[in-house]
């Protein structure tokens, strides 16, 4: 066997591991990928212990509809969000780029520092396939919506903001593989909800409807209310639940 075979041999070895690495690597992202956007990891149970004990005025019940109750009673809204909450008086509608949820409802029980140490999240989380998480106590606060003097509110629904609101996110519905905006690929030109989310989240509203007594004009896309959101955020699931709410026209009096 000759020097230069012998010099060749581990270069040809190096090519080949750093090729089924490659391969390898590449076959993880397609899966990770594949599995964010569809919302279908499995996911952990949250201790039974936060249910049994939430008194009945925190859990929203859905009918024909299983919620996994998320609410953690010593996250940070518990303890310092919860001054100004208000009787809800609208739902604000929002949406996730592709994440595990439940990696969102716990983002929402701590601090962010990049919002002033505040609690950030929603109180409901709709995946793809139509699965529900709550992550708050429906009597706790969460951070979503700017209050009406803060410079970036739209001038609609001045009077709804995060005290008095309660936080609808579609997990995925803002996805820049599925419609990538032109010059702007890292961000979404459009909703693209599933139809098992649309229902879902529909049928959260509706509960959410019934227990606080909202009228049909009390649902709100995130994007109408800020000018620091697309203002898509959130109006494919608002519209679907302002039509299929209007009331019957009145018959005239004989």
């Amino acid at each position: 066997m000759c020097d230069g075979e012998i010099m060749h041999r581990p270069l040809l070895q190096t090519v080949v591991t750093l090729a089924v690495l490659a391969v390898f690597f590449a076959l993880s992202l397609m899966s990770w990928i594949y599995l964010a956007r569809r919302n279908v990891w499995i996911e952990p149970d949250p201790p039974p212990a936060w249910r049994a004990n939430a008194p009945a005025r925190d859990i929203l019940d859905v009918p024909g509809r299983e919620v996994i109750y998320w609410g953690n009673p010593t996250a940070t809204y518990a303890r310092q969000a919860n001054r100004r909450r208000r009787k809800p008086v609208g739902i604000v509608v929002h949406f996730n780029t592709p994440k595990r949820p439940v990696s969102l409802v716990k983002y929402g029980h701590r601090l962010d520092p990049r919002r002033g140490n505040a609690a950030f999240g929603y109180h409901f989380y709709i995946g793809r396939d139509g699965g529900i998480l709550q992550g708050a106590p429906l009597s706790k606060r969460t951070n979503h919506v700017k209050f009406k003097s803060n410079p970036i509110r739209r001038g609609a629904a001045k009077h709804v903001w995060s005290g008095n609101a309660i936080g609808v996110s579609l997990v995925g519905a803002c996805d820049p593989w599925r419609a990538p905006a032109v010059g702007k690929w890292f961000a979404c030109a459009q909703e693209t909800p599933t139809p098992a989310q649309l229902e879902a989240g529909l049928a959260v509203v509706r509960a959410l409807q019934v227990r606080y007594g909202l009228d049909c004009m009390a649902i709100w896309g995130h994007g109408a209310l800020q000018v620091d959101r697309r203002i898509f955020e959130g109006a494919t699931l608002t519209r679907l639940a302002r039509a299929q709410c209007a009331l019957p026209a009145r018959k005239p009096a004989a």
